[in-house]
């Protein structure tokens, strides 16, 4: 698994500055706020399933290999360091957002319900013309200091207890629509998902670009919604007035200050601007020009520097039949004379005295093979002990005789 997780850690830095960079020289072809929100949040939510596709693959593919890294890493050593470091790094990251979020449950509890009736009506009205079936609490606390949503499955929308006197009804159904907009679009829920993948891979810059235009056209997307429910209740204006005037940073939740206030206001007043900055691009391109030089920089140090595996000692050639060897030292011969000693020999005319009879035998080696299956342990390169099959055919030395002679 470690491996096969750095594996997916190095794929990640060039999957997501490709998904970043596309996101960002696409946004300015697209002028609805819809859809460079859907894509936006295509590019982020599909870099986990990405992750986990990536891993999967490294660890099927890396099994029984010499270097599960394929080659990925740099320095494959480093591999236990570097999984080790994004655990940690992503545990911190999510005890943070773990912290928010009890923080949130915390006010959501402490939240007041004294609210005036006009702002009940208000809320049952722009209920209706976005249409909201679940039911929305109201209420104020010390804590906030501006509008904001808390929940999903039964929201609430906070208001600071300044609100009850320092707002007209004008701006009251501003922030209403604005909130209502949210609750709509479940945009919480899309909120603490992206809390958990900026956690997850809180080390690539690219994640944190993509979060942040979420965070930003949501807000856009819930600003034309609330000034469609508006109507003629509310100019461009005037909502944008609204806008400055509640320009407060809220801890958690969704404010209606949130995103770019700037952005939004030029946006609200006809001057959008969407330009790409330079120095962004260039941050978002810098996790794919380092993914390539731990890539390729692996490849080539794994391609020079390649051991060679020893090959598997190979089983003696078979014996097809058994043939006569000799031996290094003479083989014994057993000499039995029935007559007496041979004397001196004669010249070829003359003729033996007495006839002599030798009877003699003589032992020579042969070989006899037997074949046998055996499991043979090896050491392979990564340290692994591994079992060899193979056939062994073991020959010995055998003595048979050879000949008998009979000389009379």
């Amino acid at each position: 698994m470690i491996p096969a997780l750095a594996a997916a850690l190095v794929h990640l830095l060039w999957q997501g500055a490709v998904a970043a960079l596309l996101v960002a020289f696409t946004q300015p072809w697209l002028k609805s706020p819809r859809s460079r929100y859907a894509l936006a949040c295509f590019a982020l939510f599909s870099l986990p399933l990405a992750f986990a596709a990536t891993a999967a693959w490294a660890g099927v593919i890396g099994a029984g290999n010499a270097t599960p890294a394929h080659g990925l890493l740099l320095a494959p050593g480093l591999a236990p360091w570097l999984v080790a470091l994004w655990l940690t790094g992503a545990a911190a990251c999510s005890l943070h957002a773990a912290f928010g979020w009890l923080l949130a449950q915390r006010l959501r509890r402490r939240v007041a319900s004294a609210i005036p009736e006009s702002w009940a009506t208000a809320v049952a009205a722009m209920r209706e013309r976005l249409g909201i079936r679940r039911i929305v609490r109201l209420g104020t606390s010390a804590a906030v200091a501006g509008p904001c949503v808390l929940g999903w499955l039964r929201p609430i929308v906070v208001f600071p207890a300044s609100a009850l006197t320092g707002l007209s009804s004008e701006q009251v159904e501003a922030v209403l629509a604005h909130e209502l907009a949210h609750i709509r679009r479940f945009d919480y829920l899309v909120n603490l998902l992206q809390r958990g993948v900026e956690a997850a891979f809180f080390f690539h810059p690219g994640v944190w670009w993509l979060s942040r235009q979420i965070s930003d056209t949501r807000e856009h997307c819930c600003d034309d919604l609330a000034l469609a429910a508006l109507g003629d209740r509310s100019t461009p204006a005037a909502y944008a007035r609204t806008l400055l005037d509640l320009a407060v940073p809220a801890p958690v939740g969704l404010a209606l200050s949130g995103g770019s206030l700037t952005a939004r206001v030029c946006r609200i007043l006809g001057r959008p601007s969407s330009a790409m900055r330079g120095t962004r691009v260039l941050a978002l391109a810098a996790p794919l020009a380092l993914a390539c030089v731990l890539v390729l920089g692996g490849a080539t140090a794994r391609r020079g520097a390649a051991v060679p595996v020893p090959p598997l000692p190979a089983a003696p050639a078979p014996v097809a039949r058994a043939v006569a060897v000799p031996l290094a030292v003479p083989a014994p011969a057993i000499k039995v004379a029935l007559a007496t000693p041979v004397p001196q020999r004669q010249p070829s005319s003359a003729v033996p005295q007495a006839s002599k009879i030798v009877f003699a035998w003589t032992l020579a080696p042969v070989t006899q093979c037997h074949s046998a299956q055996v499991l043979s342990p090896a050491l392979a390169p990564d340290g692994e002990i591994v079992f060899i099959h193979r056939t062994v055919t073991q020959c010995l030395p055998a003595l048979q005789p050879v000949e008998v002679l009979v000389i009379t």
